[in-house]
């Protein structure tokens, strides 16, 4: 690559990790999603109801609301390049577990463990977005990153969906979270909290 003056140095980080983020967040769904794909295998093989299965999912929402307050103080403090990387790494651990584990305790657990670390995404993503992009251009970049969560959302279907027919329901968390570490790993190489 030949060596580039600070203003094209500049718009090619700016485009670099705009990009990364787009990846990163949409990355974030595959280890959220899945559980709405794995419920009907969990159901038939342990027997649980679907209101079982619902506190599952609140301990989910429940940790990922309290997450948000939280971690976008963090946010600010450590950058998003370190919080992230952590969220989408223990995220993607956390549901390597869970497909291993037999007890709606250790899964209520578990998923709630998954929603705090999950809501490490989004405040510091927004932030990086805004460090990288004047007030002017912020709208366009924040509709254009909205796409990653609606094709992050339909790509983790779409995965979860495969893999829960071909292999079963805990691989829906194995695959993605493995994925999702890969993620983690990736952003931490490419992202930068602002210039």
């Amino acid at each position: 690559m030949e060596k580039l003056g600070p203003t094209e140095l500049f718009k090619y980080w700016r485009k670099r990790v705009f990009i990364s983020l787009w990846i990163t967040y949409g990355t974030f769904y595959l280890c959220r999603v899945n559980m709405s794909i794995a419920i009907p295998g969990i159901m038939k093989e342990f027997g649980y109801s679907k209101t079982v299965l619902g506190a599952i999912l609140t301990c989910l929402f429940i940790a990922y609301a309290i997450g948000q307050f939280i971690n976008g103080q963090l946010g600010d403090k450590f950058g998003a390049r370190k919080l992230i990387s952590f969220g989408l790494l223990i995220s993607g651990v956390l549901n390597i577990i869970f497909g291993f584990t037999n007890s709606i305790t250790a899964m209520m657990f578990i998923w709630g463990l998954n929603g705090y670390f999950q809501s490490m995404g989004w405040p510091p993503t927004v932030k990086a977005v805004a460090n990288w992009y004047p007030p002017k251009h912020r709208g366009k970049m924040s509709g254009l990153l909205g796409t990653s969560y609606q094709i992050g959302n339909a790509y983790s279907w779409a995965l979860a969906g495969f893999v829960v027919g071909l292999l079963g329901w805990r691989w829906a968390f194995w695959i993605p979270g493995s994925i999702v570490i890969l993620s983690a790993i990736h952003w931490y190489i490419r992202g930068r909290n602002a210039p």
